[in-house]
């Protein structure tokens, strides 16, 4: 189990990293075009609905990254789920 929670605060610094590198590319891209790299707190013409859906996107994308621990605590041998998740996990993407 220790292990699993080093692999999902390496995967959650991957997810900020990359999340970084784009908007700096994105601000970069903007400068050199001579255009304003501004941006918003919020987006213009931003309202309760599309907020919503947007956040809830997100939350859905990872909402089940909590279920990896609790399948692996109630599995009989918790040290077969690498081995488990190589073989179903493929079929979760598709």
């Amino acid at each position: 189990l220790s292990e699993s929670v080093t692999i999902c605060f390496v995967n959650t610094l991957l997810i900020v990293v990359v999340i970084v590198l784009c908007l700096v590319d994105i601000a970069r891209r903007d400068k050199a075009e001579g255009r304003s790299a501004n941006t918003h707190w919020v987006a213009p013409g931003l309202n309760f609905d599309s907020g919503m859906a947007a956040m809830t996107n997100v939350v859905y994308s990872y909402a089940g990254q909590w279920m990896y621990f609790e399948l692996m605590q109630t599995m009989e041998s918790p040290g077969d789920f690498p081995r488990a998740f190589l073989v179903t996990g493929p079929f979760m993407v598709c």
